[in-house]
Parts: C-alpha cells; structure tokens; sequence
C-alpha cells in the first residue's frame, strides 16, 4: 500500500493499494552484441539469426536510442554504422531492450584505367595492375563482360574484343565489393581490296573506293609504289595512269593492307583552233575550217561555252561573234575551245549625178 499524505491544511491522507501478480510466462530477449556488413548491402536488423535464442512470438521493434524515443525508419537496410536498439515485448506486456553495435565496410577502393586502344591482332590483360589496381590488402578480383555479373570473362589475361568488361573486386574480412567498369576497344584492321579507275583527266584515287560520305569513319594514304614510300602528292587530281596503292587507317590508328588501285586516264582530244579572217558580209565562215581534225574524236558546235545550245549553222555563220567547237572521243573525254567570228558590213556603195 502507498500512504500519501498531504500538506498541513491541504485535505485528508490516502492510501494507495495495488495487486502484483506473478507472470510465470518466460521472457528472455537475445541480441547479438554487434554485427559487421557493406555499405553497398546495409544490414537487415530483423533477420531471425540477429535474435535467435529470444523467447518465440515476442514483438520487436527497431530504436536509434536506449530510450526508445527515435523509431528506427527502416530496420531491413540499415546503411550507416552506429548502435541501435531492439525491444522486445511479450503478449503479457513484459518488455526488455537491447543494444547493437552496427559496422559497416565500404569495398575495396579502385584505381581503373582503360587501356589506349589497340588494333587486332591485340589482346588486353585487364588482370594488370595498371588496368585496375588497388592498395588494399587480400582482395580477389572477378571478371565479368555484363553489368549484371553473370557472365564471367574466360581468359582475363587475353581479352580479344572490344567492349565494357566489369572489375569486381572482393575485400578480405568483410567480403565488401567494388564494381568498376573497364572499356576496351581493339581495332579491326580494315580489309583493302584491288581497285580500278578509268575515265578522263584529272581522276580522283577516292572514287573507286566508294564512301563518299566516310561512314566507316577511315583515312587514306595513296602511293605510287607498293612499299609505301612514295606518297601520292595530290590523290584527287590524277594525269597519268598506272598503278597505284592505298591504305585504310581507323580512328583508332590500325592499318590495313596494301592494295592497288589500276588507273586508265584517257587522252584528251586536244585541237588548235585558230581564228578565221575577217570576212566582208554577205561571205560567211566555216568553222570546220578553223581547227585541225581529230581521227579519235567527233566535233561538234555550239553557241555557248557550256555547249548546252547547238549551233546550226556552223557552216556558213554569217554573224559576227565568239562561238565553241567541243571535241569528245570514245572515252567521252572532251574539250571545248573558243572561236572568233567577225564578219564586216559591206562598203556603202558610191553614187554619182551628172547634171545634163
């Protein structure tokens, strides 16, 4: 019994009576004193094993304090080190709470480097140590070609294709992992076929190689002897045929092979023209007359230097002015050269008046 008794003068005394009745029902709350784990995982205070040897069908709950004022947010991913607190209470409302010691590991700490890029027949070890590398002690490392870490690498130490390969590294102790990405890239060499070329000068050595847009993202390198040592000064603008050689170059600097290219640069139809004498209208000049003949080429007239209006009269032009003869031969090579027509105004005939 509690007697309470008040101030003088402050009404009557009381008592106080309680019953206390023993609960027979076991209550015995186990925590494992502490627990270690990674960063990248957090720690799931409510696995079973945490408080295994506990009495069963006991209510938990998750504390940041000894008083069990901060709740614990969320007990299945705890992801900073620290001491929590589980309390335990039983259907009879007994309760005990217990403390423990959460440390949690980051992974190993890497240096990655990705290689400079190779060409095949190159093969990368990504097993050096100035590919990935790291100054902690007794790690294992893993590789893998997927992010997700299924599919390991099958020769590390000779990686024969471009690509992401994945480091992960293994720390001892706590088994805490660090994943980082490696890129590769190894170069295919590019194939260089036997090209030909034929058609009037100047040709260009591009041409036959058929990428006028560069989707393969490759650079040329023309000779005019199959070493290579003989660089061709200009490849767009070629005069004289034979045969002539290129090399493919990648971005990433591999070479290919040495291939020819067989030029035919056909003649040009060339001609002398030569301006006629002036003639006095109504005379007219023909100008078949003013050029030297060709066996090899047929010649034609225009009124234009572009040679788009034909001119019909090319016999008997009656007009002065600057006209255009084009000569073009089988290989549908042509040249095209002016000529000057002046033709004068007849003389104003004389009259004489007798007076009679």
């Amino acid at each position: 019994a509690l007697i309470v008794t008040p101030y003088p003068g402050l009404r009557c005394a009381d008592t106080l009576y309680t019953t206390v009745n023993r609960i027979n029902e076991l209550f015995d709350l186990h925590v494992q004193p502490s627990i270690d784990g990674c960063k990248a995982d957090g720690i799931d205070l409510t696995r079973p094993a945490i408080t295994a040897g506990s009495t069963p069908n006991m209510k938990l709950e998750y504390y940041k304090d000894a008083g069990a004022q901060t709740y614990l947010g969320d007990p299945k991913l705890v992801t900073q080190s620290g001491t929590y607190y589980i309390r335990g209470t039983n259907a009879s409302g007994c309760t005990d709470i217990k403390p423990i010691k959460v440390t949690l590991y980051d992974g190993p700490q890497l240096t990655v480097k990705s290689p400079p890029p190779l060409c095949q027949p190159a093969t990368v070890d990504i097993t050096d140590p100035q590919v990935v590398s790291t100054t902690d002690t007794g790690v294992s490392f893993y590789y893998y070609s997927d992010g997700a870490l299924t599919q390991p690498v099958t020769d590390p130490k000779a990686i024969t294709q471009s690509g992401t390969y994945y480091v992960k590294a293994v720390s001892a102790g706590v088994p805490c992992v660090t994943v980082a990405p490696v890129n590769i890239v190894i170069g295919e060499l590019p194939v260089d076929k036997p090209l030909t070329l034929k058609g009037c000068p100047p040709l260009n050595l591009y041409t036959p190689i058929g990428d006028p847009d560069n989707a393969a993202n490759l650079t040329y390198q023309f000779y005019t002897d199959q070493a290579g040592t003989q660089p061709v000064a200009d490849p767009a603008h070629i005069a004289v045929g034979g045969t002539y050689y290129y090399q493919a170059k990648t971005i990433y600097g591999c070479i290919g092979n040495m291939a020819p290219i067989d030029v035919t640069v056909y003649d040009e139809p060339v001609f002398t023209v030569t301006d006629p004498t002036p003639v006095v209208f109504p005379e007219t000049v023909n100008l078949v007359d003013t050029h030297n003949p060709l066996t090899f080429a047929d010649f034609s007239y225009w009124k234009d230097e572009k040679a788009t209006i034909p001119l019909e009269n090319y016999q008997t032009i009656g007009e002065s002015g600057t006209y255009y003869i084009k000569a073009i031969n089988a290989g549908d090579c042509y040249i095209i050269n002016p000529v000057h027509v002046l033709i004068n105004a007849p003389p104003e005939a004389g009259f004489v008046v007798s007076n009679t």
